[in-house]
């Protein structure tokens, strides 16, 4: 037994239509004339500055944000406080180790130039002495 069995179709009748009659005629609507130019409306003062205000408080939005409510639970708020609290105490570390770092390459840079200085010193030292006993061997 098939599970889908045709139906058989039902023939709808359309009625027929007799295309030699012609259709109805569609009465005609009269319109009334529009002028070329509609007329100004007057604005009062008030809303011409009403509008001018409008205008400059868009200007205004544009060129700063507004500042929007942010929405945050209180526990979060203390947690949030807190965090900044402990960030801001790792930046004054940081500081205070880069400050100490400094000083250290500073004192650094300064032993390695009078090192550098007395090593100049020797080796015109030795030269001299070069110098002196190349003169007695002469």
């Amino acid at each position: 037994m098939p599970l889908f069995r045709r139906r058989k179709a039902k023939e709808e009748e359309i009625p027929e239509t007799d295309v030699s009659k012609p259709f109805k005629e569609a009465p005609t609507l009269e319109l009334p004339e529009l002028p070329e130019s509609l007329p100004e409306l007057e604005t009062s003062e008030k809303e011409k500055s009403e509008e001018k205000e409008g205008k400059e408080e868009k200007e205004r939005k544009k060129g700063k944000k507004e500042k929007k409510s942010v929405f945050v639970k209180i526990d979060k708020y203390k947690e949030i406080v807190e965090s900044v609290k402990a960030i801001g105490k790792e930046v004054k570390e940081i500081e205070s180790v880069i400050r100490k770092l400094k000083e250290m390459y500073e004192k650094e840079e300064a032993t390695m130039k009078l090192w550098e200085e007395e090593i100049n010193g020797l080796k015109e030292k030795l030269e001299k002495i070069e110098k002196s006993l190349s003169e007695y061997e002469e």
